[in-house]
């Protein structure tokens, strides 16, 4: 009974909390508006960059859009957006529709995540930025504004002062913004499984927070009279709460961050109380809050890896302190050694825990990703976020210079072991998708693992093997159309799989989805229209796997074709009642991708199998309804 009161109490809490941040969303179809806001943010996007606008005024043909209808909030592409600065308050003439639906089946849902950040439209400008000087209506967003314009002075103080080559993992790694970071570093990052340092989690508010906690407890141990008369520890987590959450002011505030705060909030109340500070229960208890306050994070991937690596750790190390042997004054060199063996420990059980949900989000393995958490970490741990804690701390006296100075050689070490591990072979390795429910037993498995008292762990272990060979054996699709009738798809030869489509340069972000799902990513595509299909002037003709496509140009044709084709692709415009009729549900045409979105296809022994991007159930969600 207990059980299911959670489950309901959960389920009340998420429909509250899609209710509460519910705002108005734009048009599908792309319009013009003259926007009015203050800069939230400034993002990547690509090769450039977007701001995240938190919208005032909106006027389209001239005239005031209705409260009612003006978004919360808009990204927009624009060019030269990394020389504004967040609080600014800007005019721009933009085209702005809907945020995208996805683009493959149980994919990646853009609008999703909009809502719940309460975007309410994407676009790119069409006109000049104009900066403007105005005054927020209301205390909120004042205090917005002024916290973003605060951010905004650190990032330019750090961009003034860091070298220039680090400048940007310095303001990621301070304030949580990633957009000033070379695309060669990130993707360096990437490939060793060291892209986790970027954002700001566990392990940033943890060597914050806890550097903080370990010096004071240090400080304050050789004061004699105090050490005797009162409890240091409670001073110092005391003082360490207070650190993490200006931390967390200074930070872009995002989800993951808060559940690293939640995190240390427990931790050190916990000290301050009496308890133990890390167990089971308290992670435990930070999961509840993070999903109290955020319910829409138990689907994403930060939530799932975080609490996987804290959930892990937590459980070998409790293993490790009842059965490794009790030290008393260890030398200089033991405790070298228990220290190199920890952190080798913790990148391997971290490594370990947050893999396979790595591999099942974003579809690749870090091969080297532990030797590159060995030899990198302790430079992160020992020397750059120490030295980002106190250049932090000394910049209202001016003195952070040298600080910063030290703290970017740090990270040019990190990054040149990061280039030289990725450039080792086959150090980035891509697998293919699976169905979001072989996540859920994935997960369900490796709770298990973790909770379980002793031999029923293996219960978790096997729940994973299930998982995991469901997951391997899965079938794969055989071809993708996109939502312009895009066709790709894939064969096995003997010089490898190779990857045809038709418009290279059309459905280029879908396509590059496909094929990460497809565990294919960076493939190189072929023009089917040239090498493997036979063309005329009514169609393309295709054999895969013993199946004949057509893909058509005009619905003249359609009658014979959809005779002969198992499958018959119609591109450029709908159908009409009697030629769908003659194709039955032979037909893909532009009406039924703009109801249904992209499809993936999987051939069966009778025809084949759609798998579609924006489903019925989707549709019905905030999210997903058209506008």
């Amino acid at each position: 009974v207990f059980g299911f009161t959670l489950v309901g109490l959960g389920l009340w809490r998420a429909a509250l909390h899609t209710d509460s941040v519910a705002a108005p969303i734009l048009s599908d179809r792309s319009q013009a508006y003259m926007v009015t806001g203050w800069v939230r943010a400034i993002e990547r996007s690509g090769s450039g960059y977007r701001v995240n606008l938190r919208v005032t005024d909106m006027q389209q043909y001239g005239e005031t859009l209705r409260v009612e209808e003006i978004p919360f909030a808009v990204r927009i592409k624009i060019k030269g957006a990394e020389s504004l600065s967040p609080g600014q308050d800007i005019r721009i003439f933009a085209r702005l529709s809907a945020p995208p639906r996805p683009v493959i089946a149980e994919g990646y849902d853009p609008a999703r995540r909009a809502y719940f950040d309460r975007v309410g439209g994407n676009g790119f400008a069409v006109g000049k930025v104009q900066i403007l000087e105005t005054q927020s209506p209301n205390l909120s967003q004042r205090w917005s504004k002024t916290r973003a314009a605060f951010r905004a002075r650190i990032i330019r103080r750090i961009q003034s002062r860091a070298p220039p080559q680090t400048a940007g993992l310095q303001v990621a790694l301070i304030t949580g913004e990633r957009a000033f970071i070379p695309e060669e570093q990130v993707e360096a990052l990437r490939v060793t499984g060291l892209a986790h340092i970027l954002a700001i989690s566990g392990l940033h508010m943890g060597l914050v927070a806890g550097g903080v906690y370990w010096a004071l407890t240090l400080l304050l141990a050789s004061i004699d009279v105090l050490a005797r008369r009162c409890d240091v520890r409670k001073i110092s987590a005391a003082v360490s709460l207070i650190a993490a959450s200006l931390y967390l002011v200074i930070s872009t505030g995002a989800v993951s961050t808060q559940r690293a705060y939640v995190m240390a909030l427990i931790v050190f109340l916990a000290i301050i109380i009496g308890r133990p500070a890390l167990s089971i229960r308290s992670v435990a208890v930070a999961a509840c809050v993070c999903l109290w306050i955020h319910p829409e994070a138990i689907m994403g991937a930060g939530f799932h890896m975080s609490f996987a690596a804290v959930l892990a750790l937590v459980t070998v190390y409790g293993a490790w302190q009842n059965y490794r042997p009790p030290q008393f004054n260890p030398g200089l060199f033991r405790r070298g050694v228990n220290g190199f063996t920890g952190l080798a420990v913790t990148s391997l059980v971290a490594g370990v825990a947050t893999g396979g949900f790595a591999a099942l989000h974003f579809h690749h393995i870090s091969r080297y990703g532990l030797i590159a958490n060995i030899a990198a970490m302790p430079i992160f741990s020992l020397m750059v976020m120490p030295l980002g804690i106190i250049s932090v701390a000394l910049m209202p006296f001016g003195l952070d210079g040298p600080f910063l100075m030290l703290m970017g050689w740090g990270l040019s070490k990190l990054i040149a072991i990061a280039s030289y591990i990725a450039a080792w072979p086959d150090s980035f390795i891509s697998v293919s998708g699976a169905p979001s429910w072989v996540l859920a037993i994935y997960a369900a498995g490796f709770v298990t693992l973790c909770l379980a008292p002793r031999w029923n762990k293996l219960i978790g272990a096997g729940i994973i093997a299930l998982a995991i060979s469901a997951w391997v054996t899965g079938p794969l699709p055989n071809l993708r159309i996109s939502e312009n009738a895009e066709l790709t798809f894939w064969e096995t030869t003997d010089k490898g799989k190779i990857i045809y489509g038709r418009r290279l340069r059309a459905d280029g972000y879908g396509r590059d989805m496909f094929l990460e799902r497809m565990g294919e990513s960076g493939a190189e595509l072929t023009d089917f229209t040239e090498y493997r299909a036979e063309c005329d002037s009514q169609a393309c003709t295709i054999i895969i796997d013993a199946k004949r496509i057509s893909v058509v140009t005009e619905p003249e044709f359609l009658r014979e074709e959809c005779a002969l084709a198992d499958l018959v692709i119609l591109t450029d415009r709908p159908a009409g009642p009697v030629q769908r009729r003659d194709c039955s549900d032979k037909l893909v045409d532009l009406r039924a991708l703009s109801n249904k979105g992209a499809l993936d296809i999987y051939f069966t022994e009778d025809g084949f199998k759609a798998k579609v991007a924006d489903p019925l159930a989707r549709q019905k969600r905030p999210w997903g309804q058209r506008r």
